[in-house]
């Protein structure tokens, strides 16, 4: 039997490592339209020659989803139970890490393109996945003490 924690933990994994493929910043120009994912904002992007994004913290947002992805695997190789606390622990570190990283530079990534840039989805569901990692991690860690 699979234990909520995980499964929250595990989809939540996969969401923000999707939300890093749809829009981040978006931004309306005079007529031009501009969309940036998180990919472009983590690695930048150069648009008539100005790097745009460039942010490496946030490379610690895209390698979350694997690392919490592995504990996940981890824990279903163990019988579908996270057995330590420091892999309950793991998983809330990563979320709270990763909302915390989203929120610091959430004021930097459009700053580079126009006062009127706005967040998009695609921040607005890594934020929510985020929180959603830590949120499994806690049923995880709340369900091993239970048990002792």
């Amino acid at each position: 039997m699979i234990p909520n924690g995980l499964k929250i933990a595990g989809a939540a994994a996969l969401v923000c490592l999707l939300g890093y493929f749809l829009p981040w910043i978006t931004a309306d120009v005079i007529l031009i339209k501009l969309s940036i994912n998180g990919w472009q904002s983590t690695f930048g992007l150069n648009i008539m020659g100005t790097n745009i994004g460039g942010n490496f913290l946030l490379v610690l947002v895209l390698l979350a989803p694997f690392a919490a992805g592995y504990l996940v695997v981890r824990s279903f190789l163990k019988g579908g139970a996270l057995d330590r606390d420091l892999d309950g622990f793991g998983l809330m570190g990563l979320g709270v890490v990763v909302t915390l990283l989203l929120i610091g530079v959430s004021s930097k990534l459009g700053s580079g393109i126009s006062p009127l840039a706005g967040l998009g989805f695609g921040w607005v569901l890594c934020l929510l996945a985020a929180i959603a990692m830590a949120a499994g991690g806690f049923l995880n860690y709340q369900q091993l003490t239970k048990r002792r």
